[in-house]
């Protein structure tokens, strides 16, 4: 009988009983950095500026907008933030301090997606293979920066605000074939 690994123990006491999870993701190993981009100027300069110390996770991921259209984007995980690159030029599109970031909710499903509740901003809902991956680096990170535990939301449905004016509803279904993710616009309530 083989041992649990540490990340796979801190990935099964997270998500066990909460997502179901496929065979193939919980063989992966964590890798972390998997572009090597902290060695560009620009994200160097950018890294210094803030005071970032550690690259904890790096890959390309895709960010859903406001349109309901996936854009490639790259995920930058440091101890200190977040960073949501462009993906040839790595120029910064958004920082989000790890003491800003409330909340992850996720379905229950076999799924990629994740949305970032971040306090008084616009939530994040994105998409990455290596979900876990970037959940349990969020955890470590606020956990080491804020000393709190960062909640963790399972539902089959969610409602998250992509802009100030626009609130979405992301609901997931589990089907034989798989998992089917409709993403909807939530009406405006009028004002009396």
């Amino acid at each position: 009988m083989s041992t649990l690994s540490k990340q796979e123990k801190e990935i099964k006491s997270i998500f066990s009983g909460n997502k179901e999870r496929r065979r193939s993701s919980e063989m992966k190993r964590f890798e972390g950095n998997y572009l090597g981009i902290e060695k560009k100027k620009n994200v160097s300069k950018m890294l210094q500026k803030n005071n970032d110390n550690t690259v904890i996770f790096c890959d390309h991921i895709h960010k859903i907008n406001k349109r309901n259209k996936s854009q490639e984007r790259t995920l930058l995980i440091t101890d200190e933030n977040l960073y949501n690159l462009h993906p040839s030029s790595s120029n910064l599109l958004r920082k989000i301090e790890m003491k800003n970031i409330l909340c992850i909710k996720l379905s229950p499903f076999q799924d990629n997606f994740f949305i970032l509740n971040v306090q008084n901003e616009n939530e994040y809902l994105l998409s990455s293979p290596r979900k876990s991956e970037i959940v349990c680096c969020l955890i470590g990170a606020i956990k080491a920066k804020t000393k709190k535990d960062l909640v963790l939301k399972f539902d089959d449905t969610h409602i998250f605000n992509l802009s100030q004016n626009n609130q979405k509803e992301i609901v997931f279904k589990d089907l034989k074939e798989g998992v089917e993710t409709q993403i909807y616009n939530v009406p405006k309530k009028k004002k009396k």
